[in-house]
């Protein structure tokens, strides 16, 4: 599970895009968080209903912000468009 979690974080955040901060939890990093239960989380869409978001992903921040919680979008916009330094 660490393994996969570093894949889809800070390899292409740090090693990939050059992105400092990014894809990391620590003192001084942006705070861009996922909280779900592995054990129960599911995907909900198909190919016909592709945007429906998976079950059980309880919380996203952005930059410490929660931008979605219980499936809804919250209306922060901590976000910015990232440029990669390479």
């Amino acid at each position: 599970m660490e393994e996969a979690i570093k894949k889809a974080t800070y390899t292409p955040a740090q090693e990939v895009l050059g992105l400092k901060n990014r894809g990391i939890i620590s003192t001084g990093a942006y705070a861009d968080i996922v909280l779900f239960d592995f054990a129960k989380i599911k995907m909900a869409g198909d190919y016909v209903n592709p945007n429906v978001p998976p079950d059980r992903i309880e919380f996203v921040l952005v930059n410490g912000k929660v931008v979605y919680k219980n499936k809804v979008y919250t209306g922060e916009k901590s976000g910015k468009v990232l440029r990669h330094n390479r």
